[in-house]
């Protein structure tokens, strides 16, 4: 039989290797805890270029993998912050009816939107889909295109973009006195979220601006920012487009005057 000593030597190192694996299961468990809340955090205090390029990604991917409902939602909110890319995506699936019943019209209208600033492959898709329009078509595509203009072209997000930096301004309490808002924390409270969320609308506009934060800007980085966008909204006025078309207009009717003459 064993003796009292040997059971209780078992008992004791028995109890030991049971400890110590609880230990060390304890360890795991809270080092995974600890990846998980960090993982979290580093998401929460996420700066608007950060959450600009990675909900792009997140995009891109769900498109990738044909999950096409999800992915239609998020490149429609990143085209209405004036995404080409995502603007060009929408064309390409309102076309091919990937999530949405195909609608040649509609893809015209995406199409000629992202084709505004001349990207060759963007162009090329603007053509080709005008080319399979019948006449009447192209007049509803026509419309539809001012239509998006109006609400997602250079010049609605260029005014959108000058508001939003007015008012996170108004709110930054320290730009009277010439310094930053908060000289530590570059992040934008808009683009705190979770792992299940999605970036808002104001961090998105925020971060396509090239700001991580508004916040967290020097005044004299946002003082250029918002000429540069005056200078953009003057250029891209709707009157003042319209009246650039209508001299080029008469410049032509000149020069087919002279050459006739």
């Amino acid at each position: 039989m064993m003796s009292h000593f040997a059971r209780t030597t078992r008992s004791l190192a028995i109890s030991v290797t049971t400890c110590a694996a609880t230990v060390a299961h304890s360890a795991v468990l809270i080092a995974v805890i600890m990846m998980i809340l960090f993982s979290q955090q580093a998401r929460a205090q996420m700066n608007a270029v950060q959450a600009w390029e990675a909900f792009q990604q997140q995009a891109d991917n769900t498109y990738a993998s044909g999950r096409y409902h999800n992915a239609f939602i998020m490149y429609q909110r990143l085209a209405t912050v004036g995404d080409k890319f995502a603007q060009y995506r929408l064309a390409i699936m309102h076309a091919q009816g990937q999530s949405v019943s195909t609608d040649a019209t509609a893809a015209y209208a995406w199409a000629k939107l992202a084709a505004a600033n001349g990207q060759p492959e963007f162009v090329r898709l603007q053509q080709e889909i005008q080319a399979g329009l019948g006449a009447d078509q192209l007049i509803l595509a026509e419309q539809q295109a001012e239509q998006l203009q109006s609400r997602y072209g250079v010049f609605a997000n260029a005014s959108a973009a000058r508001k939003m930096l007015d008012h996170e301004r108004r709110r930054c309490t320290g730009s009277r006195t010439g310094s930053r808002c908060d000289a530590v924390s570059a992040f934008s409270s808009s683009c705190s979220s979770n792992l299940e969320e999605w970036p808002s609308e104001l961090c998105l506009r925020i971060g396509s601006l090239g700001l991580l934060s508004v916040a967290g800007s020097f005044p004299a980085s946002l003082r250029r920012l918002e000429t540069a966008l005056d200078i953009v909204i003057e250029q891209y006025h709707p009157g003042n487009v319209e009246l650039r078309e209508l001299e080029l207009l008469v410049d032509e009717l000149n020069s087919s005057g002279a050459m006739q003459k």
